[in-house]
């Protein structure tokens, strides 16, 4: 479960087209926790996919 305070629009990662991920299904997020990406489920906050290391 990832904390409320990253599901907002600070955090949401829109270019992930440059890191080589495909759009996020309806309902989910890409967000930018430190140097990893996850992909969230918005209404439950549960993290469903994370690429490690994806900014270094």
């Amino acid at each position: 479960m990832l904390p409320s305070i990253f599901l907002s629009s600070r955090y949401y990662y829109e270019d992930y087209r440059t890191l080589g991920v495909g759009a996020p299904p309806p309902g989910y997020r890409w967000v930018r926790y430190g140097p990893d990406l996850l992909l969230v489920r918005t209404r439950t906050r549960k993290v469903v996919d994370v690429i490690y290391g994806a900014f270094y």
